[in-house]
C-alpha cells in the first residue's frame, strides 16, 4: 500500500492500480482479524522521480509537426528542381559544350552549389526569423530557447547535405523522363529507415546508421532540438555535443558531423560516377581510372601479349580498303591544314560506325561532308570535338592532338551541334556575351561582337527574349551565332541549316563563307 503523490496516469491505472486494490482488500481482512482500524496504519509515500520542468503546451506537438512538414516540402522542392536542371543540362548537351569552352566539370558543380546554397541561405534566414519572432497574441516565439545562430547553422548544414544528395542523384540519372517522380521517391526512401528502425533509447550505432540518410537525419535532429526546447534550455553552442535526455545515445552535434561526412562521400561518389557515366554525351572513362594514375594501362601491354601467345589467342587483322587515288582531289599547295584527320575509327560494341577516315581541311575553305542517316557524320564530329574518344586513329586541330592535347584542341573549336545547345532562361544577347567571354573576348569587344552577330543573323528584334520563347529557326540562328562568336579558329557545324526557311539558309551560308575559317559542315542536302 502507498500514497500516490504525482500526476502520472499509471498511479491510477495498470499494474499499480491492481496492486493498490489487492493491498486494500488484504489490509481490511487483516484489520478485521486483529480487531484494528485501517486509519491507524501509516503507508510509505511514493512520488515522481525528479526531472526538469517541461515547457510544452497542448498545441506544441501540432505546430512542430506542421513546421517539420513545411521544411520537408521546401527541401524536397529544391532538391527535385536542382536535380532536374542538372540532368537537363546533361541531356541538352550544355555540359559538354561548356567543357568544350574550357569550363571544367568541377567549376560547373561549384556554380550549381553556390547558386543553390544562396537560395537555401535566404530561405533558412527567413525560416529562422519566423521561428524567433514573437507573434502579437503570444508571449514567446515558436522556438524561444534555441539560439538563432544555432538554428540557422543546423538549417545550413542540412542545405549542404541536400545539395550533395541532389548531385549524387543527378549523376545516376541521364534522362529527364519522370525525373521528378524518381527523385521524390528516392527522397522519401531516405525517411523509411527512421520510420522502421528508430525508437527511444536505440543504440549509438543505429543512430549513426540512420544519420546516413538525409530525411532520417533531419527527423533525428528535429527530435533532439524539440527535446532541448521542452526542457527550457534549447540547443546552444555549449550543449551541441551533449545528449538531450539520459536515454539518448547520440547528440545533435554528432548527428550533424555524420551527415557532413556522408555529404562529402556523396560528392566524391558523384564526381566518380560522372567520369564513368557521363550521360548521352561525353567521353566515359573505365571504372578503374583512379588506379591508372599509379599504374598505366600501357605498362600492362607486354604482359597481355605474352598471355595471348601462351594461350594461342590471336586477333584477326581488319580488312583494309585501299582508296582509289583517281577519286581523291589533291591537296592545295598554298593552303594550311587547320584540321588533319588520320585513320579515325569508332566502334560501339561490334558495330563499326566510323571506319578509317582520313582527310585534311584547310584554312579559308568550307569542307562539306555528305551522307545518309547513320553514315557516321555526327560520330565523327563528336570525336573531333572531344565528346567521345576514337577507337583508333587521331586528328590534329591547329596542331593539337585530340587524344593527347584535348583541352588545347577544344579551345580552337566553335561547335554548332545537331540540336540547339542553349540555356533556356538566357536571352540572345546574354548567350553571345557568355560565349564571347568564355573565348577570351573582353571589354568593348564583347559589345561589338554582340551587335555584329545580332545584325548578321537578323536577331535584333528578339534579342531580349529568353531562348525558350524563340521559334525553332531563331534558336538555330542563335546556336550558329554562339559557335561563330569570339574568333574561333575552326568552325564545326552539324546540319546548321535545319529548321530554317530558304532565305534564312542563304543568309547563314553567306555568313559562313564570309567567316573565311577552316569549317567542317555536315548536311543532308547539297550546299551551294
Amino acid at each position: 500500500m502507498y500514497q500516490a503523490v504525482g500526476s502520472y496516469k499509471f498511479y491510477k491505472t495498470g499494474f499499480l492500480a491492481v496492486q493498490q486494490a489487492l493491498s486494500q482488500v488484504h489490509i481490511k481482512h487483516k484489520c478485521k482479524e486483529f480487531n484494528k482500524t485501517q486509519g491507524d496504519i501509516k503507508f510509505p509515500p511514493i512520488k515522481d522521480l525528479p526531472s526538469p520542468p517541461i515547457f510544452m503546451n497542448s498545441h506544441s506537438g501540432h505546430l512542430r509537426a506542421v513546421a517539420e512538414l513545411i521544411i520537408f516540402i521546401i527541401f524536397a522542392f529544391v532538391v527535385i528542381r536542382l536535380t532536374t536542371s542538372i540532368v537537363e543540362e546533361k541531356e541538352l548537351q550544355l555540359k559538354v559544350t561548356l567543357n568544350l569552352m574550357g569550363v571544367g566539370s568541377c567549376l560547373q558543380w561549384a556554380a550549381w552549389y553556390i547558386e543553390t546554397f544562396i537560395i537555401f541561405l535566404i530561405g533558412s534566414s527567413i525560416i529562422t526569423l519566423f521561428w524567433k519572432l514573437v507573434p502579437p497574441n503570444s508571449e514567446i516565439s515558436f522556438m524561444p530557447f534555441t539560439h538563432w545562430s544555432m538554428a540557422l547553422f543546423v538549417l545550413l548544414v542540412l542545405s549542404h547535405c541536400a545539395i550533395c544528395f541532389s548531385f549524387l542523384v543527378s549523376s545516376l540519372i541521364s534522362r529527364t523522363n519522370r525525373i521528378s517522380l524518381v527523385t521524390f521517391l528516392v527522397l522519401f526512401a531516405t525517411q523509411i529507415p527512421f520510420l522502421v528502425l528508430y525508437s527511444d533509447g536505440c543504440s549509438a550505432g543505429l543512430n549513426v546508421f540512420l544519420s546516413f540518410f538525409l530525411f532520417s537525419g533531419l527527423k533525428m535532429l528535429a527530435n533532439s532540438i524539440c527535446t532541448w526546447e521542452d526542457y527550457g534550455e534549447g540547443l546552444q553552442w555549449g550543449n551541441l555535443f551533449e545528449t538531450s535526455w539520459p536515454g539518448s545515445s547520440l547528440s545533435a552535434g554528432y548527428i550533424l558531423l555524420v551527415m557532413i561526412l556522408v555529404s562529402f562521400l556523396s560528392l566524391l561518389l558523384c564526381l566518380y560516377l560522372e567520369q564513368i557515366r557521363p550521360g548521352p554525351y561525353g567521353d566515359s572513362r573505365p571504372w578503374h581510372f583512379p588506379c591508372t594514375h599509379c599504374c598505366s594501362t600501357e605498362s600492362l601491354v607486354p604482359y597481355s601479349r605474352l598471355f595471348n601467345r601462351l594461350f594461342g589467342i590471336y586477333r584477326a587483322a581488319p580488312d583494309e580498303e585501299r582508296p582509289d587515288l583517281q577519286l581523291i582531289e589533291p591537296d592545295p599547295v598554298d593552303k594550311i591544314a587547320g584540321v588533319q584527320i588520320r585513320g579515325l575509327c569508332k566502334t560501339f560494341g561490334k558495330m563499326e560506325v566510323v571506319k578509317n577516315v582520313s582527310f585534311d581541311m584547310f584554312e579559308g575553305q568550307v569542307t562539306v561532308l555528305m551522307g545518309h542517316n547513320g553514315a557516321g557524320k555526327t560520330t565523327l564530329i563528336s570525336m573531333l570535338a572531344g565528346f567521345i574518344s576514337p577507337t583508333s586513329g587521331t586528328a590534329l586541330i591547329n596542331g593539337f592532338d585530340i587524344r593527347q592535347e584535348r583541352r588545347q584542341a577544344q579551345r580552337c573549336i566553335g561547335l554548332c551541334p545537331q540540336q540547339n545547345v542553349l540555356f533556356k532562361h538566357l536571352s540572345s544577347v546574354s548567350h553571345i556575351k557568355l560565349f564571347s567571354r568564355l573565348r577570351g573576348v573582353r571589354g568593348a569587344e564583347v559589345k561589338a561582337e554582340v551587335q555584329n552577330y545580332l545584325k548578321k543573323l537578323n536577331l535584333q528584334e528578339k534579342k531580349r527574349l529568353a531562348a525558350r520563347n524563340l521559334s525553332g529557326g531563331t534558336q538555330r540562328r542563335l546556336s550558329v551565332a554562339c559557335a561563330l562568336c569570339g574568333g574561333v579558329k575552326v568552325l564545326i557545324c552539324d546540319e546548321p541549316s535545319s529548321g530554317l526557311d530558304p532565305s534564312a539558309r542563304r543568309e547563314l551560308w553567306r555568313l559562313i563563307l564570309e567567316a573565311k575559317r577552316a569549317a567542317r559542315t555536315s548536311d543532308h542536302a547539297p550546299v551551294g
